[in-house]
């Protein structure tokens, strides 16, 4: 693979830091129309930014009308949250309705990634020395874990064991990640995510015909209106696919995925962009990501003024 210099930062006139990686925009029809650096159409590793793809199936299954979720309680399930009061509490609510609990949930605990939360328990918990009060609900992926389990409750799937490569419920995201991204199920290769979830590898022009497939399917309509009406719940504030979606007010939908992955639908002309920073630095992400967008004619001057703001 051959990537591009897409940022460098300069100090006076010597260059400090330099990010490479690539950028490709793509359309319905898989039609290249933009792009920076040779991927060489291999595969790399899809991470949260397949949520969206996972979640879908909270639809197909019946899930999201048999528990009466709603959409606040669909965003979570597709985000990379930061584990504020508000993204735990839809998380609850999801086990709640389906008859579960914390402890169904199989993503581990970490600290929330929101600091102002994460510095609140801390000074609550700091006099007994008590720091377990994280639990698995602030992981970023709770949602991801708690839509999992509503789909294996509706199906009477076995739920202790709902993260094995052979259960009936990641035979089913394989095949619907296979069908979205127009490339072979048998093609598709699997490792473990942070969060101990089967992750998918695939060429990023699939990823980008995977969000495309699903986003303009009249039949998950309700999963894009969640996006475009909940961006907070997706990210969170600062984050750079939650800060698009508001920007644009849902004109745009975008999601992030770990180590520099964005991906991008403009919902007006039907396109993708996916951008990759190789070393996975975030402000990079941000930087080459925004000036792509505007470079594409996808943002306003208006718009791009709200990400500074």
């Amino acid at each position: 693979m051959k990537p591009e210099l897409l940022v460098e930062i300069k100090r006076g006139q010597i260059t400090e830091k330099q990010h490479f990686g690539f950028i490709i925009a793509v359309d319905k029809n898989e039609n290249i129309f933009f792009k920076k650096g040779d991927d060489e159409n291999g595969k790399f590793w899809f991470r949260s930014a397949a949520k969206p793809l996972q979640a879908s199936l909270i639809l197909k299954s019946g899930a999201y009308n048999k528990f009466n979720l709603n959409s606040q309680e669909l965003a979570v399930c597709c985000a990379s949250h930061t584990g504020t009061g508000e993204h735990v509490l839809h998380v609850q609510s999801i086990l709640h309705k389906i008859g579960l609990g914390e402890a169904n949930l199989k993503c581990g605990v970490h600290e929330p990634i929101d600091k102002q939360t994460r510095d609140s328990i801390i000074s609550c918990t700091y006099k007994d020395a008590d720091f377990s009060a994280f639990s698995q609900l602030h992981n970023n992926c709770s949602g991801k874990h708690a839509g999992m389990l509503a789909v294996c409750v509706m199906n009477n799937w076995e739920l202790a064991n709902y993260l094995d490569f052979d259960h009936p419920l990641q035979k089913k995201i394989k095949k619907t990640i296979a069908k979205f991204c127009n490339f072979s199920e048998d093609e598709i290769e699997l490792e473990r995510d942070g969060c101990s979830a089967p992750v998918h590898a695939l060429p990023y022009i699939k990823m980008g015909v995977g969000y495309l497939n699903l986003f303009f399917d009249s039949e998950y309509a309700i999963l894009k209106k969640a996006f475009q009406e909940n961006p907070v719940l997706i990210g969170g504030n600062g984050r750079l696919d939650t800060e698009i979606i508001k920007a644009t007010s849902g004109r745009l939908i975008s999601k992030v995925g770990a180590e520099g992955l964005c991906i991008t639908v403009n919902t007006e002309n039907e396109q993708a962009l996916i951008v990759k920073i190789l070393d996975a630095d975030p402000k990079a992400r941000f930087l080459a990501t925004i000036r792509t967008l505007r470079e594409l004619g996808w943002i306003s001057e208006k718009e791009l003024h709200l990400f500074y703001c």
